[in-house]
């Protein structure tokens, strides 16, 4: 139930600013609220809100990223035939992040792109 309801906070909360591009530190910090979810730390509203959109968005860009790399039959890195989860995706982004700060600054899409790249190298 309170899932449910940081969820309905969370879309009547967009605004225009919503639209705009998301840094590499909002997913920094988004990655830290996926990962305290995934470990059963206590959470506020906030943080299950940060969740619950950070979860969306990386799968999102898992998902276009897959259908790119199916249709194409190309891509800048290779994610196991099985896939990644978000958790598991949330934990390497973040691992990334925290080992090159110098990215923080970028786009989120960016940093997401550079981790799992760094992560899932082609042989």
């Amino acid at each position: 139930m309170f899932r449910l309801v940081a969820l309905t906070i969370l879309i009547f909360s967009f605004s225009s600013n919503a639209l705009a591009e998301r840094t590499g530190n909002e997913l920094l910090r988004g990655c830290n609220a996926i990962i305290a979810d995934i470990e059963k730390k206590d959470m506020s509203v906030d943080e299950v809100t940060i969740s619950i959109f950070w979860t969306g968005y990386i799968a999102g860009y898992l998902d276009s990223s897959v259908l790119y790399e199916t249709l194409t039959k190309t891509g800048a890195y290779c994610i196991p035939e099985k896939g990644v989860e978000g958790g598991q995706a949330a934990m390497i982004i973040a691992n990334f992040l925290k080992n090159n700060p110098n990215q923080l600054h970028e786009s989120a899409r960016f940093c997401i792109f550079m981790a799992l790249a760094d992560a899932f190298k082609c042989k």
